[in-house]
């Protein structure tokens, strides 16, 4: 595995060759055998996606654990944008693009470290905002009037005597919400039963609206500015079996972002990670939260608006068929203000 090494002052930050990528044990793997041993390639990520705090993070993590660098990489983005919430974001056509992700892990069951991903980020987040591991992370989703009942506003009702205005449930004021869904082959099931909104409220969430609703008659829950983030976590065999065709072509799953994982080295005795280390990112990780929180609108640098122009037809192009579909917010996806807040 080829390194650079570039050295920020306080840390020094690895950057791996796109060719051999991390995979946790210096060589580049394709379906678990030698580079180029196999016609079957494991998708990777190129070393440019480990930038900044994000990969100084997974950098750190990845020599004492199981974990795939990707599932950590996306485990910390999808936290890092829903603990900074709804403040920076990046205008398109009018549209406001925020921090808010969308990611499902797809890997062996029990094999590929995909829970393992997630306790180790969380450790670094609790250390940056405590509050937020213990208040703002909820899993099973069931439905879509469970989802909004989570980040509810307050309830008021009349009082039949005196007519006036009584507070019946204060709601939550924190509309942040990380849905930490382990088990994502149940949420698809939810979806298929009739009169579930769970696939509506996530696709409306995910453009982050003014407000989200449900309009049942006797409980019609409401919900002003949600800022709601997913991780799944699924084998490959159910995400085939259960994404239906509507799922692709109704743009549920096109607001995700699928990434293959699995176990990228094996730990008999698991990692030596010091807890000091740990207290190191989740200080550098603090302190990217405050700076992030203080941005509004992002634009570009020259130089990234030039490679921008050069992309965007690529991206814009889409494909056919079922892949056109899953792929059809590239764009989006690319340009969201989450890749461009790290602090360099």
């Amino acid at each position: 595995m080829k390194v650079t090494h570039i050295d920020h002052g306080d840390w020094t930050e690895e950057r791996w060759d796109p060719d051999d990528p991390p995979t946790g044990d210096g060589k580049a793997k394709t379906n678990g055998h030698a580079a180029g041993a196999s016609i079957d390639a494991w998708p990777t990520l190129s070393n440019t996606a480990y930038h900044g705090l994000a990969g100084r993070v997974v950098a750190t993590i990845l020599p004492h654990t199981e974990s795939d660098p990707t599932a950590l990489l996306l485990q910390y983005l999808v936290s890092f944008g829903n603990v900074v919430g709804r403040q920076p974001y990046y205008l398109v056509e009018g549209a406001e693009h925020y921090p808010n992700l969308y990611a499902l892990l797809a890997g062996p069951t029990a094999k590929a470290r995909k829970g393992t991903s997630a306790q180790h980020i969380r450790r670094v987040i609790e250390i940056a905002d405590p509050n937020w591991a213990c208040n703002n992370v909820a899993g099973g989703i069931s439905s879509g009037e469970g989802i909004l009942h989570a980040i509810r506003d307050p309830v008021y009702g009349t009082d039949k005597k005196t007519g006036a205005q009584t507070l019946l449930d204060a709601g939550i004021a924190d509309k942040r919400l990380l849905l930490d869904e382990r088990e994502f082959s149940s949420a698809l099931d939810s979806m298929k039963r009739e009169g579930n909104v769970v696939s509506r409220i996530i696709r409306d969430a995910w453009d982050c609206p003014k407000m989200l609703r449900t309009l049942t008659k006797h409980s019609p829950t409401k919900v002003t500015e949600p800022f709601i983030s997913i991780t799944g976590h699924v084998t490959i065999d159910e995400l085939q079996q259960k994404l239906d065709q509507n799922s692709a072509a109704n743009g549920f799953a096109n607001r995700f972002l699928f990434a293959c994982i699995r176990r990228n080295k094996i730990l008999p005795h698991g990692g030596a990670l010091d807890s000091s280390e740990i207290g190191l990112l989740g200080a550098a990780t603090l302190e990217a939260f405050t700076t992030a929180r203080a941005i509004q609108r992002i634009s570009m640098r020259p130089e990234a608006r030039r490679l921008w122009e050069d992309v965007y037809p690529r991206l814009s192009e889409g494909q056919p068929g079922l892949l056109g579909a899953i792929t059809a917010r590239a764009e989006a996806q690319a340009v969201q203000p989450r890749r461009t807040i790290w602090p360099r």
